[in-house]
């Protein structure tokens, strides 16, 4: 294979930055000259590989950035990106984010002008790549190098440091951030968050994205390298100690036999309470107090569960198999999936909706009630009545046919005064 010639100082840099060679390429001689700490050259290599991503791509991510930016903020808490973590969102997007053909940007780019740049620079961002996101545990320090565990992969790894480790904790320390592997040193590409392990957080951020795996069919090395915004989201509850909403929702068919068992079992189990019955649907939740929406709903020929909380989502998976344990089940919906429900099943989801939004609606203060809940105003005289009145004003605003099955089921709910 003939070797690619290298251009004049005022030729076009063929790595296609569209820059000068000595505006480009060329100037990284120094850079590859460079006798001072590692750390410093491998930042700079993996700046000016970035530098070049961005000269290349620049107008064409310009027209697209809020797009980006949804999309890496879609699981976190208040949908805000710290300016601080830009970095973390622009590596995902040059490293993972795929765009041409499959390819990330940054693989693309090698592909194309890999050939062209200097064996540095190319071997920088071929490292770059193949890099990805992670969660690491602190296990140790020594000589400029941090010990650290990929809590996930449960690989060890030895990172280049640009100052000493001086962290005076407790507890253990959790670090988010991208690892990348050059043939001498590892090192840490931009921005790493820092978390205490003292709430269980690793164990939070271990089951949460083991159930992603599974629920995907996804390995956690393709969640990790192609998902980073689950990863990033997943930090973010944890670090803010928010719990995660997944609005899951699974179903299973059945005959009257099993609905009669099913309908016989939650009755007599103390854990569940009947809650309503409402357009052919039992439905119960977990007896006491709840933290979040969860439900069981038995229909004429379906069963349904749905839930926020993982913890929850095991719970109520486990008792129906455990009574009807021969069962198939279908995920209806989950946050964390990028496709709408089955057509099938769009029927049971908005069942689920309608459940939903009439419980939020019912423990929701309305300035029409002076302020008071839907739940609290059926304990008054002449409540209910209020109640049809205002779901009459709804309805007459709302003319669409989801809206009118929304305000029906609603009707129904508060009909059943002694269930609520």
């Amino acid at each position: 294979m003939m070797k690619a010639l290298k251009p004049g100082r005022n030729d076009p840099c063929l790595c296609g930055s569209g820059k000068k060679y000595k505006k480009c390429c060329g100037a990284l001689g120094d850079l590859l000259e460079f006798d001072g700490d590692p750390f410093t050259r491998y930042s700079q290599l993996m700046i000016a590989a970035k530098i070049k991503l961005d000269q290349y791509y620049g107008q064409q991510i310009k027209k697209v950035n809020k797009e980006i930016k949804e999309h890496f903020l879609a699981f976190t808490v208040d949908k805000d990106l710290p300016p601080e973590h830009e970095s973390l969102m622009s590596d995902c997007l040059w490293f993972d984010l795929t765009s041409h053909d499959d390819d990330t940007f940054a693989f693309h780019y090698l592909k194309e002008h890999g050939t062209f740049m200097e064996n540095p620079l190319r071997d920088c961002l071929t490292a770059l790549v193949f890099s990805n996101l992670s969660v690491y545990e602190v296990k140790g320090y020594q000589d400029m190098h941090l010990e650290i565990e990929d809590i996930f992969l449960n690989k060890e790894h030895k990172v280049l440091l640009k100052e000493p480790w001086d962290a005076d904790s407790e507890n253990p320390i959790l670090l988010l951030g991208r690892l990348v592997n050059f043939p001498e040193e590892n090192v840490f590409s931009g921005m790493v968050l820092v978390m205490e392990n003292k709430s269980a957080e690793k164990d939070f951020l271990k089951q949460h994205m083991e159930y992603l795996s599974s629920l995907l069919g996804e390995k956690i090395t393709t969640l990790l390298k192609f998902n980073a915004e689950m990863l990033y989201g997943l930090f973010d509850h944890a670090y803010k100690k928010v719990l995660l909403s997944f609005n899951h929702i699974e179903s299973s068919s059945i005959n009257d036999e099993e609905r009669s068992l099913l309908l016989e079992q939650l009755a007599n189990n103390k854990d569940y309470t009947l809650l309503h019955q409402t357009e052919g649907f039992s439905w119960f939740h977990f007896s006491g107090e709840n933290r979040a929406y969860a439900r069981i709903g038995v229909g004429m020929d379906n069963v349904l569960f749905t839930a926020d909380l993982l913890e929850d989502i095991h719970k109520l998976k486990q008792v129906l198999v455990d009574i009807l344990p021969e069962k198939e089940w279908a995920v209806v919906n989950n946050r964390f999936r990028k496709q709408p429900p089955a057509e099938e099943l769009m029927s049971l989801w908005f069942t689920v909706i309608k459940d939903r939004e009439t419980e939020r609606w019912l423990s929701t203060p309305h300035g029409e009630l002076d302020k008071k809940t839907p739940q609290e105003l059926l304990a008054e005289e002449n409540g209910r009545e209020r109640l049809y009145e205002l779901l009459d004003d709804f309805s007459k605003s709302l003319p669409g046919k989801s809206e009118q099955e929304l305000i029906q089921y609603m009707r129904e709910r508060i009909s059943q005064r002694t269930s609520l």
